[in-house]
């Protein structure tokens, strides 16, 4: 069984600043937002990023375990009116079925950095918040209970304009870290990633997402908002599609507010 701290790896492939000073900018305050709001300046950090990679690395199980080498494909784009910059990634390791990865990174405005949330065709969907060192190196540290361990993981990501190499070194309950996942992405030319048609086989489900699958649909949404402390209340309306994504494993709620009048 392939080991799930790999989703914490092909997480981190979302290198994500070019400038230390871009994440210690105050947050905006609401009030001044009256309207659509536009996206954090400190976004513009992730600009660099955009485009398209190929990378290959490898994976080891366990301390001692062979290296288990894949490859990968991975795209960068905006989204959702430049808040949020989206990944798209495949990754190929030996006979076993591919693994799709979709990520989220923006800024968090309320706490002040970058963010990053993933799902994959292996059921599995996280939140990580981002750190830097220095103008180029990020660091994320992850703790969890997996499979009755609790297992800590460490990634840390170089990059330039010419791609980016990271690694991530991990603990299972306390033991020495050793190095878990290694990999090298380089830019390529534009290629286009279609969706995988299969799951990930894993000998567990995720009931808590499973349930999403009776809400596949579409949807007419109608409601009132306060936008910002203060305001009055506003009708909202909108229209929701929730579909099946990454191989079936993931259901993916796209929302798209009406104009709002008045």
């Amino acid at each position: 069984m392939l080991n799930r701290s790999l989703l914490v790896g092909m997480l981190l492939l979302t290198p994500v600043l070019t400038a230390q000073d871009a994440a210690q900018e105050p947050a905006q305050d609401a009030t001044q937002q009256m309207g659509p709001p536009k996206p954090a300046k400190q976004l513009a950090a992730l600009e660099g990023l955009v485009g398209h990679y190929e990378g290959e690395g490898f994976l080891i199980q366990a301390p001692g375990a062979e290296k288990m080498p894949w490859t990968a494909r991975s795209s960068y784009e905006w989204g959702f009116g430049r808040h949020w910059l989206m990944e798209h990634t495949r990754v190929t390791m030996g006979e076993m079925p591919p693994l799709e990865f979709h990520s989220a990174t923006g800024w968090d405005q309320e706490a002040g950095h970058f963010i990053a949330i993933v799902g994959s065709n292996m059921g599995d969907v996280r939140k990580t918040d981002i750190d830097f060192i220095g103008k180029n190196k990020m660091i994320t540290v992850e703790s969890e209970v997996e499979e009755g361990r609790r297992v800590v993981t460490t990634s840390i990501t170089t990059f330039d304009k010419d791609g980016f190499t990271f690694t991530v070194h991990r603990s299972d309950d306390g033991g020495k870290p050793y190095l878990h996942l290694s990999g090298t992405f380089k830019r390529t030319k534009p290629f286009a990633l279609e969706p995988v048609d299969a799951s990930f086989p894993m000998p567990r489900k995720v009931p808590e997402l499973e349930v999403f699958a009776k809400a596949q649909g579409n949807y007419t949404l109608t409601g009132k908002m306060v936008p910002v402390p203060g305001a009055p209340l506003i009708p909202i309306t909108g229209k929701e599609s929730v579909t099946p994504a990454a191989g079936g494993r993931l259901p993916f709620s796209h929302v798209k507010g009406a104009p709002l009048t008045g």
